[in-house]
């Protein structure tokens, strides 16, 4: 399979090594032919001819650099990118190297503005770029861009014989790292942008995306240990092996200390004649902080807004018109997760290393292995997530439908003298029960089919079971407050719900009635 990210990891490779770090600073011949060497070395490891599965980085030739007043203009030798079933003839990616005192280089990157993309059948599609801008800051320290500006448009993939196009009108990034409290320790943004986006066939059009936005930003990124596992993955794809786990793992510890990322679609339309499937936005967040400390907090989250179905698999009043989940892990105890991974990461590599000779049972023991270290690891995790009060939040949960909405919010959190192992609680807030009901009652004289019968039971359950209130604009509200308490009983608006829940003592069952004494039968 293709991977368009191939080309990035290019021009960074062609930038890499200590020639480039030595040849910072005036123009020469010599820098041209060192930093030439270096390239050709550097490709030839990172991308070594192999036969194995999957994508193949071929270049034609060698490179070139050629010194050009106060830069370097690099040419790469014609590069091919080849998967299972495609390959893209991408051709010499073309670059201007500026030299700074400070050890950096200003970068200007240019693509081929034509490419072809062969399938498995021999049948070439045009790829297209109508704009390209690509500049940025290389520092040699680091080995990496430290900031970016990237804006391509007018792009667009056509198959052959004009049938449909993939059309993307803007393609746009941007990075802007600062250091942050040492010399390899970096942070700062990254953002990219896709917009206008069409997928048709010959017919009609199949798929039409406004924008896809991305917001990261990274905090106190150790670059150093970043360009040390790039050196690492180098050393041993050129020999065909795999890294240790010793020598990796213990670069990916405090190799970073925050992470969030955003991701934002908007007006979305799929389908064909037979159906189509449309939105207003979806939203996807992610992030991790606190990496490099003690306890760290993961959190996840998503949303969607305007969301169109046709037809409709069910009633359009209980289709969801938004939603947002927010959930997030907090107080993760970092040096147990850190030691698990290690020791499982250690057992895999120890059973690969091991002779492939068929024994009897030998499967059925590596099994058991990896189960009791799983068992151990698994106790670890326990413990330690008990010991640092690991928290499991929802922290916001809503659905809004046009007949009916709701939302939650609540926490648990690990407490060891807990008779279930944790405490905490959840509010559930439900608006329009009564009208959803209304809206689902038969018409006079009518039935209701068993599967509305079963959601007005259901209904009526909630409506019996909720709390009843106004919310602030005035609007009836139910509201169910739940509660895991220490002693392990589960309340539900106060009352004990654990016996019905089948987590306390049943009920006992009523004596058999007495038969009474002799006598006859009327």
């Amino acid at each position: 399979m293709f991977r368009s990210a191939t080309l990035a990891a290019v021009v960074a490779l062609a930038l890499s090594g200590p020639a480039w770090a030595q040849s910072a600073s005036a123009i020469s011949a010599d820098g041209a032919a060192a930093i030439r060497a270096a390239i050709a070395k550097g490709l030839k490891q990172t991308f070594p001819d192999s036969e194995d599965e999957g994508v193949e980085v071929f270049f034609d030739g060698e490179p070139t650099v050629t010194p050009a007043g106060d830069h370097y203009e690099v040419a790469l030798p014609p590069l091919t990118i080849s998967g299972e079933d495609a390959s893209l003839d991408v051709g010499v990616i073309r670059l201007n190297v500026v030299p700074k005192a400070d050890a950096t280089y200003a970068v200007e990157v240019t693509l081929p503005s034509r490419m072809e993309l062969t399938d498995e059948e021999d049948k070439p599609s045009v790829l297209t770029i109508g704009k390209q801008r690509f500049t940025g800051v290389w520092n040699t320290a680091v080995e990496n861009f430290v900031s970016a500006d990237i804006a391509y448009g007018d792009i667009a993939l056509v198959p052959p014989k004009n049938q449909g196009a993939l059309r993307i009108g803007s393609l746009t990034a941007t990075q802007d790292m600062r250091q942050d409290g040492g010399p390899n320790i970096w942070s700062g943004p990254v953002a990219g942008a896709i917009s206008d986006v069409t997928l048709s066939d010959k017919k009609a059009t199949l798929l039409k995306i406004g924008s896809v936005t991305m917001e990261a930003n990274y905090g106190r990124m150790d670059l150093g240990k970043v360009g040390q596992l790039k050196a690492l993955a180098t050393k041993h794809a050129a020999a065909g092996t795999e890294p240790p786990a010793a020598q990796f793992l213990p670069l990916l510890g405090g190799i970073l200390g925050d992470a969030t990322m955003r991701l934002r679609v908007s007006n979305v339309a799929a389908g064909d004649a037979e159906g189509r499937v449309a939105f207003d936005f979806a939203g996807l967040q992610f992030g991790i902080t606190d990496m490099d400390r003690a306890a760290s907090t993961l959190s996840f989250g998503f949303q969607g807004d305007g969301l169109k179905i046709e037809p409709l698999p069910g009633p359009q009043q209980f289709m969801p018109q938004r939603f947002d989940v927010q959930v997030s892990l907090a107080k993760l105890p970092n040096a147990a997760i850190g030691q698990a991974v290690t020791a499982m990461a250690a057992l895999e590599e120890q059973q690969r290393a091991k002779p492939s000779v068929k024994k009897k049972g030998a499967g059925e023991s590596k099994n058991e292995a990896r189960d009791a270290l799983m068992a151990v690891t698994g106790t670890m995790l326990t413990e330690a997530a008990t010991n640092a009060g690991t928290e499991l939040r929802l922290d916001k949960l809503t659905l809004d439908t046009p007949a009916a909405s709701g939302s939650v919010t609540g926490a648990l959190r690990m407490l060891s003298k807990a008779a279930m192992g944790a405490v905490g609680g959840a509010e559930v807030i439900l608006r329009g029960l009564d009208s959803a009901a209304e809206a689902l009652k038969p018409k006079p004289g009518a039935q209701p089919d068993p599967g509305t019968q079963e959601t007005l039971g259901m209904i009526a359950m909630l409506q019996a079971m909720g709390q009843q209130g106004k919310d602030e604009a005035g609007k009836d509200i139910r509201t169910y407050k739940f509660e895991l308490t220490e002693g392990g009983q589960v309340l539900l608006n106060g009352a004990d719900m654990s016996a019905m829940m089948g987590m306390g003592a049943a009920a006992p069952e009523p004596a058999p009635e007495a038969k009474p004494k002799g006598g006859k039968k009327n």
